[in-house]
């Protein structure tokens, strides 16, 4: 049976039992984590994903609250019910300790590590990383345009921090990772519905899996919860086609609309994506390399 982990700290480190700083959680437990609804919640996903954006994962409380303009006491509150829910499921491999209190369980070091620098420093673990990048989930964090009710367009401004103060509506995260799973499940592959668009073909690994998803009947019309059906209700979308079918706030395009406004020509040519490509084929058909007028000799 896994033993208890310990919390220690060390020049300004923290460090779970050693330096090594391993939790025995691994890239696919966090993925079945992530999976399961009574551990992750729309919540617990978008504090998770203020942090995963920041460069190299990591940002300190303070960093976040000045950017996006929210309360720390958020922050922690969520990361201590989502390490409890996590601790309920993994056990003691999941259970940490602190040095200074030995009766006192510590949460937050399940999904970062954490260091003093002018402020605590969280950085996203590295399994926990990969699990949110392979399942693409944070999209729902990074669809910012839908999150917003159109009709709040209040601001204050204070300093350099802009706060927007409006109804949130959250979503749940199962319901994009459920369509997206069975999109490719019967496309073979991830792409825009609008222009075909796909990240993965595009930009590798780096975009594999990688879509946005579109709610065809906005979350925002709707008072209260209220049934999904993934075939109907939902459409994959790159960045580009989301951003152009709520471009008239008005009237949001259905993916067909917009597919037919789509002015993008259809390539009859081969295009060259390079200078070296373009002199291959300089070299290996030369213009007017041998050729000879009709009716004169050499």
């Amino acid at each position: 049976m896994p033993s208890i982990h310990r919390l220690i700290k060390k020049e300004g480190r923290y460090y779970v039992d050693d330096e090594m700083d391993s939790v025995d959680i691994s890239k696919e437990d966090w993925i079945a984590l992530i999976d399961d609804p009574e551990v992750f919640n729309g919540k617990s996903l978008e504090v998770l994903g203020y942090f995963y954006e920041e460069e190299d994962h990591q940002a300190s409380t303070k960093q976040i609250t000045d950017k996006y303009g929210l309360a720390s006491k958020n922050f922690n509150g969520v990361i201590i019910g989502l390490g409890k829910r996590a601790q309920k499921v993994l056990g003691q491999r999941a259970t940490v300790v602190q040095q200074s209190n030995p009766s006192g369980l510590s949460y937050w070091c399940l999904f970062f590590h954490g260091h003093e620098d002018n402020g605590f420093v969280w950085r996203v673990r590295e399994p926990l990383g990969e699990a949110l990048h392979e399942t693409g989930i944070l999209s729902v964090f990074r669809e910012e345009n839908e999150k917003e009710d159109p009709l709040c367009t209040e601001i204050f401004k204070e300093g350099q921090i802009t706060k927007i103060y409006g109804r949130k509506y959250e979503r749940n995260p199962q319901i994009r990772r459920a369509f997206v799973k069975n999109f490719k499940k019967k496309h073979g592959r991830v792409y825009c519905e609008a222009c075909g668009f796909d990240f993965g073909k595009t930009y590798g690994k780096l975009g594999e899996g990688f879509i946005e998803v579109h709610h065809n009947k906005p979350i925002s019309s709707f008072k209260d919860e209220h049934e999904v059906d993934i075939e109907k209700d939902l459409n994959c979308l790159c960045s580009n086609c989301h951003r152009m079918i709520h471009a008239n706030k008005k009237r949001i395009l259905s993916v067909e609309e917009l597919r037919a406004k789509s002015k993008r020509p259809k390539r009859t040519k081969p295009s060259f994506t390079s200078v070296d490509s373009y002199l291959f084929l300089i070299i290996k058909n030369p213009p007017h390399a041998g050729r000879v007028k009709e009716g004169r000799g050499t």
